[in-house]
């Protein structure tokens, strides 16, 4: 045995690993204590600075300590302003370090991005650029470094076309060397939304439209299971929505107040100063989202005394081009005024554009039956999702729907989304117009009632028998006045629907599990037949009785 080096065992060999790994770990929380004392002092130097720098490099995610950096950097820059180049430079070379430690650092990246903007008019942006491309060659999938790349590209000096341009062929580079970079299709999207200013990809050119769709159509079939190529087509091919319209409004009056009931074409935000009525000079509304949408909202102003036979609502969004001017009569209380109806997306299209989306919608469906399984899940996604929004041929709603079926059987951990999809699919393919208009979705596996404010005409709505939770969005609906609920899973009963939708004289909800009540102010003005279950808790019973003295309720 004399003479042998003595090998040691992995016990012995992690034990002395521990040990080091907590020397280390001793010594840095020291630094870190010393350094955010330091910091307490206000200690700007080039030692602390290099103190910190010391630390960093073991760990550059410390964001604390990059924060503590830029103080030291612009007290050292302020003191000295002829040595602010050196240090800023200084500062990327040291970045570049931490960035080899790891190079999906949040806090190095950031860091970098201040040190740029430091620079003002001599920032060295052609070489952050090439810095870019060489670890998007390392990994392609840094999504740290794309969005860096994004920033340097904007702070680029020059024509910015011509800088879009370049970038636009950097990204067709990528796609083509992997089809499955994701954040190489996310930042084309941006680019060319950037480059034609807008904020859909059926809001750009026809011709760009099937140029782009073609380089998906080979992406897909080369990679049919990988979701990157999937959710750019679901961009490129996704209805133009940037375009903010009042669909329609609805004026009710009642002794104290008049209000309006104001429908979107998508969110927007809503303030007393966005809205006014000449012969109302004098009182401030208020405005509340109504059916948890910010596409629906109520305009309220208070009445002091009869109102003018003739009332003009003026609604101005400067930021969403919205400008309008509507008159109403005092008799107009009820009426639902039609403004700027929505469009089918198929009636937007150009025929040609058209025709090469069928084309598509084709060869994606034809490729479908070549998939199996989980490899089906996008290719069915998107083909459901398009069918349901383009709604090219007459038997695309239900053929979407029947792709959700297969998408619920192929991805199951998903069903939520698909259901909530499917509940989309149905109001917004329904069309109903007519005073006495009703929307029948019985059994239909409703999740929710999203859209239904596309429909303000609506009377009467069967939604029984289905997977809902809620009945809040029907607040949407100003002329509705009978509701049949039963079998769903409502566990609140929805007095606050009856305050918002005066007219409901009917309210059918057996079959749901309530518990609680979503209001406890009494509600003396309605009166409105309420069936429920016999078998309902007791305080649940005695509540409603309280809070609805005028309302029929009859247990069945």
């Amino acid at each position: 045995m004399h003479g042998r080096v003595k090998v040691r065992t992995t016990a012995e060999q992690e034990a002395i690993k521990r040990k080091e790994r907590q020397a280390k770990a001793a010594a840095f929380l020291k630094g870190k204590e010393k350094l955010f004392l330091l910091r307490q002092q206000g200690v700007h130097n080039d030692a602390t600075l290099e103190a910190t720098g010391k630390l960093l490099e073991q760990l550059p995610d410390f964001a604390t300590l990059f924060s503590f950096r830029r103080e030291i950097l612009l007290a050292l820059i302020s003191q000295n302003d002829d040595a602010k180049q050196r240090y800023l430079n200084s500062e990327l070379e040291f970045i570049v370090v931490c960035l080899k430690r790891n190079p999906k650092s949040y806090g190095a990246w950031f860091q970098r991005q201040w040190v740029m903007t430091q620079f003002g008019v001599d920032a060295p942006w052609e070489a952050e650029l090439d810095l870019c491309n060489k670890y998007l060659e390392l990994d392609e999938r840094n999504f740290h470094c794309w969005d860096y790349r994004r920033f340097v590209a904007r702070g680029i000096q020059g024509e910015r076309d011509f800088v879009v341009d370049q970038e636009l062929e950097y990204t067709s580079r990528k796609i083509e060397a992997n089809y499955s970079n994701y954040s190489a299709w996310h930042y084309r999207s941006k680019l060319l939304m950037e480059q034609h200013k807008c904020q859909s990809g059926l809001a750009l050119p026809a011709d760009l439209v099937a140029q782009e769709l073609d380089m998906c159509m080979q992406a897909v079939f080369i990679d049919p299971a990988d979701q990157s190529t999937w959710i750019y087509i679901q961009w490129l091919l996704s209805e133009d929505m940037s375009r903010v319209e009042l669909r329609n409004a609805t004026m009710q009056c009642s002794a104290t107040s008049v209000s309006w009931l104001l429908h979107f074409s998508a969110n927007v935000k809503l303030v007393p100063s966005n809205v006014s009525v000449p012969e109302l000079q004098g009182t401030v509304p208020t405005c509340t989202v109504v059916a948890d949408s910010a596409q629906m909202w109520r305009v309220t102003f208070p009445l002091t005394s009869e109102p003018a036979p003739t009332l003009h609502l003026k609604v101005h969004l400067p930021h969403q081009s919205v400008e309008e001017l509507i008159e109403f009569a005092a008799t107009d209380t009820g009426m639902v005024r039609s403004l700027h109806p929505r469009i089918p997306v198929s009636a937007t299209l150009d025929a040609d554009l058209k025709q090469t989306i069928e084309e598509a919608l084709e060869n994606i469906t034809e490729l479908l039956q070549d998939l199996e399984g989980s490899d089906a899940k996008w290719c069915l996604a998107t083909l459901a999702q398009l069918k349901a929004t383009l709604q090219l041929a007459p038997h695309d709603v239900t053929t979407a729907h029947e792709l959700y079926q297969q998408l619920q059987k192929v991805d199951p951990l998903r069903t939520g989304y698909i259901n909530a999809m499917r509940s989309r699919l149905y109001l917004s393919a329904l069309s109903v117009e007519g005073a006495s208009a009703s929307l029948n979705l019985a059994g239909t596996c409703l999740t929710s009632l999203h859209g239904v404010w596309e429909h303000p005409w609506v009377t009467e709505v069967h939604v029984n028998d289905n997977q809902l939770t809620s009945l809040q969005q029907l607040a949407a609906l100003p002329k509705l006045g009978r509701v049949v609920a039963q079998n769903n899973n409502i566990s609140t009963f929805p007095l606050s629907l009856l305050r918002q939708v005066p007219n409901l004289a009917h309210l059918d909800l057996r079959g749901n599990p309530l518990a609680d009540i979503d209001s406890e102010a009494v509600l003396k003005e309605t009166q409105a037949a309420i069936l429920l279950d016999a078998s309902l808790p007791d305080p649940v019973k005695e509540q409603l009785a309280s809070l609805l003295p005028n309302t029929t309720i009859q247990f069945f």
